[in-house]
């Protein structure tokens, strides 16, 4: 998180990148925006639809939590 915190939850692949944007907010207060990013490669989510699968998460996926 930007703080430096963490959250961590398991989620299903069929879950959309959508769901983990919630839990982010549910669990982060004051956050209106929110967008995820790998490390290396570097790449972005924001389509709130695509699925986990889809964005070809592995199953210990860490990502970087930029949220204003």
């Amino acid at each position: 998180m930007p703080n430096g915190s963490k959250l961590q939850r398991k989620f299903l692949r069929t879950n959309t990148i959508g769901d983990v944007i919630s839990f982010v907010k549910r669990n982060y207060s004051g956050v209106t925006e929110v967008k995820f990013m790998t490390s290396f490669p570097k790449k972005t989510f924001e389509d709130a639809s695509m699925t986990l699968d889809a964005a070809k998460f592995g199953k210990r996926e860490a990502l970087n939590v930029d949220a204003k």
